[in-house]
């Protein structure tokens, strides 16, 4: 087994180094032409736009204020009856 000096080491690198610049300066010149797997991809069409929520009377989360809002549409609704009543 031979052991390599250091000069054939030293050409051993710069020749490497020589054929992967030649390889990288092969690759900038051919930058227009890239490969498939580096093509964008398509762009897709928006989707449609939501329709819009209907609205909905938002029931109350507690049973405290089921029972404070139903006092008060009670208290609307015979409010409503005492006015037509006096007239």
């Amino acid at each position: 087994m031979s052991a390599i000096t250091d000069s054939e080491f030293c050409a051993e690198a710069r020749q490497r180094f020589t054929h992967t610049k030649a390889l990288f300066e092969q690759l900038e010149r051919s930058g227009e032409q890239l490969p498939s797997f580096y093509s964008p991809r398509p762009q897709r069409q928006a989707p449609p736009p939501l329709p819009p929520k209907p609205a909905f009377h938002h029931s109350p989360s507690s049973p405290l204020s089921q029972l404070s809002n139903g006092l008060i549409l009670w208290l609307l609704h015979v409010e409503k009856k005492n006015i037509l009543w006096m007239k």
